[in-house]
């Protein structure tokens, strides 16, 4: 009876000193480097979002026991994982690249996390992306020649409120009294 109990006990030791030479911290995303930047305007349909992992194991890590292997990105209300692809996996640092379709006028969250050779998950890191619309108020001008001046320069420079489809208020849209030639900022102007 004695003798079981002793190899128990010697596996148990064994096996408690193999596990301390184990990593057992996470791989970290580095928030400051995924890229698009937080506050970037998205000007594409489709976005490209990269960054860097780093697993440096714990403080007692077999060098050959670490790495990042896989990161993860997910849409937010979505339960599936996708895999980002890795310029170096089961490297001690990589970077993660991967892209989705963002419609205009839409902002998406974005969930990223990552996993290390031995299994340790990384805390998941969420981003938000926006893509403004080029045109908010669907009056046929681009945001960027409404500059809200009050004044009508040209197609370029119309004066025009982003915000308001029809900026005088004289039952044409902005748009339209630009492409016929009258001023959209003059309610006695209409085409």
């Amino acid at each position: 009876m004695k003798r079981p109990f002793a190899i128990l006990l010697s596996i148990a030791a064994l096996t408690g000193s193999a596990l301390a030479r184990i990593d057992d911290s996470p791989p970290v995303i580095d928030p400051t480097v995924i890229t698009p930047a937080l506050g970037t305007d998205i000007t594409t349909s489709r976005v490209t979002v990269s960054g860097t992992v780093t697993d440096e194991g714990g403080a007692e890590t077999n060098t050959s026991r670490f790495g990042v292997r896989r990161v993860f990105w997910r849409p937010e209300g979505s339960t599936k994982w996708r895999r980002a692809l890795l310029t170096a996996q089961d490297a001690a640092t990589t970077t993660f690249v991967f892209s989705f379709s963002l419609k205009s006028g839409k902002a998406r969250r974005i969930h990223i996390r990552a996993f290390d050779i031995c299994g340790n998950e990384s805390d998941t890191i969420t981003r938000k992306f926006f893509r403004p619309r080029p045109d908010r108020d669907n009056d046929g001008l681009d945001n960027e020649v409404e500059t809200n001046t009050g004044t009508f320069v040209d197609a370029n420079d119309t004066g025009t409120n982003p915000r308001v489809r029809d900026t005088d208020g004289d039952g044409f849209s902005d748009g339209t009294e630009v492409r016929l030639g009258s001023d959209p900022t003059d309610a006695s102007s209409t085409p």
